[in-house]
């Protein structure tokens, strides 16, 4: 053990002096960088490093894999030494290092090539450059060996940002991230991945946010040749604005460039209308851009058409407001004084052509315009030229009523209008035009009536005044007639003293007074009759004298026409039969009868017989003078007929005295023609017992009494069962013993004329054994029958059972009898009044009973309190929608085949407990007027019920509303609306529009303040003026909105759409001077208060030249230069937050 510790001690001591020995021999140079494959870059500085050596070494670069030297590095330098590669040496991929050991003169090269390169150097961005966020921008350097490092600096490139891509190609597209802050000093740094060279923009390059457009940002309807502002946000300063249609595919042109945001765009008529159109921004410095999000519109400006000037419009008239272009519907407001004056506005949101209602509340004026607003677009125009507004034309005769006759003339008159006017007749009662009357005539127009115009009862009169236009018809229809013209006795006529003749006439309008002239017209004798029609029967009346120069005078009562007989007539004697002449005389053949008149002929009559106006026979030739009667003796073999009339006329005076019997009369046999009609017994079946009594029954058409007889075909014999019986039924008490048989018969013959009779048809059986019983139910016995208590219905029946006494029995639906509702009941028929308590609701049946006979429902019928298929329907309130006031009266309707009245109720969906409004009503409606009391709620419903049966029940379908007044549902602020500027102390219409009849409350709303100040709590209508307090209450400024709500429903509002301006009054106003200018002008703001204000210098297509802001605190005068201006007018204008005021400024030099 000890012998082996021994020999590895001696073995270490060896190794140990071998290393000393070597140490002091020396070990050589070992290059170690650069090696082989380095990539190092022309001008940076990298290490060359090596180990062992005895100290110092000498550097030589060698290229060509180490064969050739290139030249020396440096000599007596110790590892690592930074050599900064010089540029001139030429970039190559071959190049090697040489240590040599300035001490033993070991020597080491590179292992392998290593490369000298171009470093890199960063192009875009170096300094300058505008990039704005979310932009994909290149960023790009040279030489390089490949793939680099990219960094974002800030400060100037002295604080990492942070990186932006690694190993990444030139160029880089970078996008923008919307995280990095926007800045003015950011950097890049590149650094080659492989030479690991790196390089910074040369200088600060800015990160800016996109340019977004704002308006026109997609919707926008504007005018052509109006201007707009077009506006955006962020960016660097200038912008280039670019039109584009097709929905911002295809450039349309340049707006402007270099211009700052809003940028007011004058719209060329030029640009084609259309509804594709964007806007394109593109940021002059970071060269962002945004388009449009849609597409806007460009229209042809709204232009009004009529009234434009010169047009007289009658207040009360409606008239066509028309335009032209615009992009739809538009607002119309009237101006009066040539509209400086705005007087009130006509409709809103309304399309061309608009029918305007003129009130005539308009004050009548010669000064008017209207000025229509599109509301898409926002263009305007107002009438050419004033147009006025007048009292229209008004009808005052005729006006209805008036009787007027064609021929005639008659005054067509009328009031207000502006000169002349044009009259029209129409009839239909002035829906049909019939003609012209007149034109260019003034009140009081005589028209002749032409007598070519129909007889109407509707004609109207339309007056169009021929400056305004109005028109005015008739109230109501008036007449036109023809005059009335006597048509008998017309000339010619002989009518008799006492004879009755028809006075006619034609035309006219209805009733005339009728007058007897005599003396061929000239004499009035008398009036015959007033108020009466034609015909009128005239019985002439015996004092009249006999004469032939007689004519007849006819006025019409309304239209006061007149016409008489054209000649003379005569009223000569007279015969006047008076038997026969009534109605319904009969004379039979073989008897006689007196024919007697009247007349006052002096002589001898003639009577004779016609038929059917024929003449017949002559019954005598002459009946002495003073005798007034003639006994006829009817021949027996005379012919009969009913169409006889007798004529009494004079012997001297055959033609022309005489007179017929008013009524025909009747000649019959001896015997007249009469019926009698069996009616019971009479039909087959009947079986009578003998000892029981029966009802014989007929009909007949004589007026004396009857016999009646049995006849007794099997024996051939007859027995008299009544001798004379007046009347047409007669009981009969069958005699026991009488012979049973089957072919009995009943004979019934009148008293006075044997041949009268009337026989059964069929036979009877008579026997001394009763028949059997027989009774059928006819109603109720079908099935579904329902009765209704309360309610009286007929119980019919037929049976064979003697002298028909039965008694009825109601029964339920088993059959079993439960009352007896009628005893000793004769006939077939019984009609039950259903009491309304004592039977149940239920099923029953009809019995009909005698004796052991008895009949029974076949089916159950139902006694009910409704009708199968009750119902009841309400009809008001039923609809959705419905509001009902408190207080107020309204109409429950319903209906339903219930019978019987019903009980009313209210209820609510949050309250179903039915409570009372009426009850026992009859009928179909109710008129409830709803107490104050009753709460305020939309969840009403009505419910109806039969009063007899609760479970017939109905309820409104939908609920309704029970409030204290009709709710709205929209308001809308009229003016102001925005844009307006108003001055402190002077008076505005605040105008609105709504559908609510409740008042509404005002608000002031300055949103510069934050504050809203209320105008007045409560104001009626549409319309209120304002004058504005020249307090501190309501201070100047440009933030102003108008707020009108209702004063029931508060949430119900609507703002200006946009602000308007308050100002003070008399607002100061700049002094510039030398005004014209050349070189330059001063301004001086000495009258101003101390504020803040923008001064702009504009051209007249508001194009700015000068922008500055100034405080009059400090400034009160200030020069502008104008040397660079052309000739020309210019606008300067000093707007604060308060106000704005305007100058105009002439530059000429």
């Amino acid at each position: 053990m000890k012998m082996i510790l021994h020999l590895r001690n001696l073995a270490l001591m060896a190794i140990m002096m071998i290393a000393v020995s070597f140490n002091a021999i020396g070990v050589n140079v070992v290059l170690t960088s650069p090696n082989g494959g380095e990539i190092w870059a022309a001008g940076s500085t990298n290490s060359v490093t090596w180990t062992d050596g005895t100290g110092t070494v000498t550097i030589d670069l060698y290229d060509a894999s180490g064969t050739n030297i290139y030249g020396n590095i440096a000599s007596g330098v110790t590892s690592p030494y930074s050599w900064i590669i010089s540029g001139a040496i030429p970039l190559g991929i071959d190049y090697r290092i040489k240590i040599t050991d300035d001490g033993d003169a070991s020597t080491d090269f590179s292992d392998a090539d290593f490369r000298i390169t171009d470093p890199v150097i960063v192009t875009d961005p170096d300094g300058g450059e505008i990039w704005a966020t979310g932009s994909t921008k290149p960023i790009t350097w040279t030489d390089g060996t490949g793939t680099a490092t990219i960094d974002l600096y800030d400060i100037s490139g002295t604080n990492f940002y942070g990186n932006i891509a690694t190993g990444v190609t030139s160029p880089y597209s970078w996008i923008i991230s919307g995280t990095i802050p926007t800045g003015l000093d950011y950097r890049i740094k590149i650094t080659d991945d492989g030479d690991l060279s790196e390089d910074f923009s040369n200088a600060d390059f800015q990160i800016t946010d996109p340019v977004i457009l704002t308006d026109p940002n997609g919707g926008e309807i504007w005018a052509a040749g109006s201007t707009k502002p077009i506006t955006w946000t962020d960016g660097t300063g200038t912008a280039t604005i670019e039109l584009y249609s097709a929905s911002g595919v295809t450039l349309y042109g340049t707006i402007a460039s270099g211009v700052t945001s809003p940028y007011n765009w004058t719209i060329s008529g030029a640009i084609p209308l259309g509804i594709d159109y964007r806007i394109k921004i593109t940021d002059d410095g970071d060269a962002s851009t945004d388009f449009s999000d849609a597409d806007f519109r460009i229209t042809d400006p709204v232009i009004l058409t009529d009234p434009n000037g010169g047009e007289i419009w009658a207040a009360g008239s409606t008239k066509a407001i028309t335009w032209t272009d615009g992009t739809g519907t538009a607002t119309i407001d009237l101006y009066d004084i040539s509209g400086t004056n705005f007087y009130g506005n006509i409709a809103s949101g309304v399309t061309s052509p608009y029918s305007w209602i003129i009130s005539g509340a308009i004050p009548l004026g010669i000064d008017y315009r209207i000025k229509i607003t599109d509301d898409g677009d926002a263009s305007t125009d107002f009438s050419d030229a004033d147009f006025r507004i007048t009292d229209p034309v008004i009808v005052t005769d005729p006006d209805g009523g008036e009787i007027w006759v064609t021929g005639s003339t008659k005054p067509i008159t009328w009031t207000d209008g502006t000169g002349t006017a044009t009259i029209d007749l129409y009839d239909a009662s002035g829906t049909n035009l019939y003609g012209n009357i007149a034109s260019g005539v003034t009140s009081p127009y005589s028209w002749i009536i032409s007598g070519a115009i129909p007889t109407g009862l509707n004609y109207r009169i339309k007056i169009t005044d021929d400056g305004d236009l109005s028109e005015d018809f008739s109230n109501a229809d008036f007449r036109i007639t023809h005059p009335v013209v006597v048509t008998s006795p017309n000339g010619g006529e002989s009518w008799a003293t006492a004879s009755s003749h028809n006075i006619t006439w034609t035309d006219g309008t209805g009733t005339a007074t009728i007058e007897l002239y005599s003396a061929s017209g000239v004499t009035l004798y008398g009036t015959i009759a007033s108020g009466v029609t034609s015909p009128y029967n005239w019985t002439i009346s015996g004092a009249i004298p006999i004469g032939t120069q007689y004519r007849i005078k006819i006025i019409d009562d309304n239209d006061a026409s007149v016409d008489m007989s054209n000649s003379d007539f005569a009223i000569t004697q007279f015969t006047h039969v008076s038997i026969p002449n009534t109605p319904g005389i009969s004379w039979n053949l073989g008897t006689s009868h007196n024919i007697t008149w009247t007349d006052n002929v002096p002589g001898p009559v003639k009577i004779d017989l016609y038929y059917a106006g024929v003449f017949h026979s002559e019954l005598s030739a002459s009946v002495p003078d003073g005798t007034n009667s003639f006994l006829w003796a009817i021949p027996t073999n005379h012919l009969m007929g009913n169409h006889f009339s007798v004529r009494v006329s004079s012997v001297l005076d055959y033609t022309t005295v005489l007179d017929y019997s008013d009524f025909q009369f009747r000649i019959d046999a001896a015997t007249n023609t009469y019926d009698i009609e069996l009616i019971q017994p009479n039909v087959s079946g009947i079986i009578w017992t003998s000892g029981q009594d029966y009802l014989i029954s007929w009909t007949d058409n004589i007026n004396s009494p009857v016999k009646i007889d049995l006849i007794n075909y099997t024996l051939n014999d007859s027995t008299p069962i009544a001798a004379s019986v007046v009347g047409s039924t007669y009981s009969w008490h069958i005699p026991d013993g009488t012979p049973n048989g089957t072919q009995y018969k009943i004979l019934i013959t009148s008293t006075t004329a044997n041949g009268v009779q009337g026989l059964s048809t069929e036979y009877f059986q008579i026997s001394d054994v009763p028949a059997p019983g027989v009774i059928v139910i006819e109603q109720p016995t079908v099935s579904g029958l329902t009765w209704l208590r309360g309610s009286s219905y007929l119980i019919s029946w037929t049976d064979n059972v003697q002298n028909n006494v039965v008694n009825i029995v109601l029964c339920d639906a088993g059959g079993s009898e439960l009352a007896t509702l009628a005893t000793g009941v004769s006939g077939s028929t019984w009609v039950w009044t259903i009491p309304a308590l004592t039977y149940p609701v239920g099923n029953y049946k009809i019995k009909v009973v005698y004796n052991s006979a008895s009949g029974i429902s076949v089916s159950t019928f139902a006694i009910a309190d409704s009708p199968a298929g009750a119902y009841i329907d309400i009809l008001q309130p039923d609809v959705s929608g419905i509001t009902w006031l408190r207080n107020q009266s309204y109409l429950i309707s319903w209906e339903d085949n219930i019978p019987g009245p019903v009980d009313i109720f209210y209820e609510r969906t949050a309250d179903p407990t039915e409570v009372p409004i009426a009850s026992n009503v009859v009928g179909s409606t109710y008129v409830w007027t709803i107490p104050l009391a009753i709460g305020e709620f939309n969840d009403y419903f009505i419910t109806i019920r039969s009063d007899a049966d609760a479970t017939k029940v109905g309820i409104s379908a939908n609920p309704f509303a029970i409030l204290d007044y009709i709710p709205g549902s929209f308001i809308e602020v009229v003016q102001p609306n925005g844009g307006e500027t108003w001055t402190k102390g002077n008076s505005y219409y605040v105008s609105w529009d709504n559908d609510f009849d409740e008042n509404v409350k005002i608000e002031l709303v300055n949103d510069a303040t934050a504050t809203t100040t209320t105008i007045d709590a409560s104001v009626p209508g549409s319309t209120t003026v304002w004058t504005i307090p020249n307090t501190g209450v309501y201070p100047a400024g440009i933030l102003y909105r108008m707020k009108i709500s209702s004063t029931e429903n508060p949430g119900l509002f609507d703002l200006s759409d946009a602000y308007f301006t308050i100002v003070d009054p008399a607002a100061a106003a700049p002094v510039v001077y030398p005004n014209p200018a050349d070189l330059s002008v001063t301004v001086s703001l000495a009258d101003f208060s101390e504020d803040n204000y923008n001064i702009t210098l504009t051209d007249r297509l508001n194009m700015q030249f000068v922008g500055r802001t100034i405080n009059s605190a400090g400034m009160k005068e200030f020069n502008i230069s104008t040397a660079f201006l052309p000739n020309g007018v210019y606008f300067l204008t000093i707007a604060s937050d308060k106000s704005i005021v305007t100058k105009k400024v002439i530059i000429q030099h």
